[in-house]
């Protein structure tokens, strides 16, 4: 199999860490949050070895998902770009279809319009992609790419339901925790708070339009399990905080499971066996597998497409409803529920309740 990767991420823009190129059947987008960067943000330290760092969307999941290509997508990630203040308070609507726009424009210069989409997105990230999805007003090429888009997983996203409040408090937690301690652009992000509030609600309605149309959108939700220290100060007198626990980080009817690490190192997995990297892989195949049963012909339209479809060491089959895991992709998520206590469970399985403090 012949594989292209680019040595060299930018900061800002798309940027390819891993391409199957005519092999590849899926494309699966990595989206930072604020403050973060579209390496630094998913890359840990080896713990076997100090002096190498691990950017696991690029060393560890090709091995798992091996028929692919992995993009990365950067952008302008202050607060005051996110949430106003001396920028237009249409900045997340500039940001969401300038990524929209780069995928678009990739997938038409190569030829890969119609392939699936999985995006995977860390913290407020996740509010960009969620707002990206969920616009309307987009061109055709801009459409096609929401249109092909079959799954996406937030890694610590703040989907908070009850209301603009709750978004300021956790606003303001996430950056008196990661940045500055300044009070006016505390201010500005509560403000706006009103608008990722309206972002999560056309959200869950695109999500659970698309499931009507059977053209399924699928979800997956997860929470750091570990408080952490803010960035300015290791002091005993200064407490630490969980910035997206369990009821914070999911849509209305979902669930979450947890990992453990806090709210930084959430998205950051170092080994295949990680039980934080397991779930998510598992998570994609199970999106695409659900797709590609949606898709299948049925037994009498005389089409019969059997090519089997390898991800890594998982085989999946176009047209069947099998599969090599003995169970269809929704029992599979609901016995992974199940084996967490009808709850939420940590990286490693153990059992957690639904409300951590």
């Amino acid at each position: 199999m012949s594989v292209a990767v680019v040595p060299n991420i930018s900061d800002i823009g798309l940027s390819i860490v891993y391409d199957a190129q005519q092999e590849a059947l899926l494309d699966i987008a990595f989206l930072h949050g604020l403050t973060g960067h579209p390496k630094n943000t998913f890359e840990i330290v080896d713990p076997a070895n100090a002096q190498r760092r691990i950017f696991w969307p690029q060393d560890l999941l090709p091995q798992k998902v091996s028929k692919s290509r992995i993009l990365t997508l950067g952008y302008y990630s202050n607060f005051v770009s996110f949430a106003g203040g001396v920028v237009t308070q249409n900045r997340i609507e500039d940001i969401s279809a300038s990524l929209l726009a780069s995928i678009a424009d990739l997938r038409r210069d190569t030829k890969t319009e119609s392939r699936p989409i999985i995006f995977i997105c860390h913290s407020l990230g996740g509010l960009v992609c969620a707002n990206a999805l969920s616009t309307t007003n987009y061109n055709a090429d801009l459409k096609a790419v929401i249109a092909h888009t079959i799954g996406a997983i937030f890694l610590g996203t703040p989907f908070r339901g009850s209301g603009s409040a709750t978004y300021g408090h956790i606003l303001e937690r996430v950056y008196k925790y990661f940045g500055e301690t300044n009070g006016d652009i505390i201010s500005d992000l509560k403000r706006n708070a009103d608008r990722l509030e309206t972002i999560r609600k056309e959200f869950h309605k695109l999500v659970n339009s698309r499931a009507e149309q059977g053209r399924r959108l699928e979800v997956r939700f997860f929470f750091e399990s570990i408080a952490v220290k803010p960035s300015w100060s290791w002091s005993p007198w200064v407490p630490s905080v969980q910035i997206v626990d369990h009821t914070s980080a999911v849509l209305e009817g979902y669930d979450a499971l947890s990992i453990d690490a806090d709210h930084l190192n959430v998205c950051k997995f170092s080994k295949i066996d990680d039980p934080g990297f397991t779930h998510v892989v598992s998570d994609i195949l199970q999106i695409v597998e659900r797709d590609k049963r949606e898709k299948a012909p049925t037994e009498n339209s005389g089409v019969h497409v059997t090519a089997p479809f390898t991800m890594g060491d998982k085989n999946l089959n176009y047209g069947m409803m099998g599969n090599n895991f003995g169970m269809d992709p929704t029992a599979m998520w609901a016995a992974r529920r199940a084996n967490n206590g009808g709850g939420s469970g940590d990286s490693a399985g153990n059992v957690r309740g639904n409300g951590d403090a």
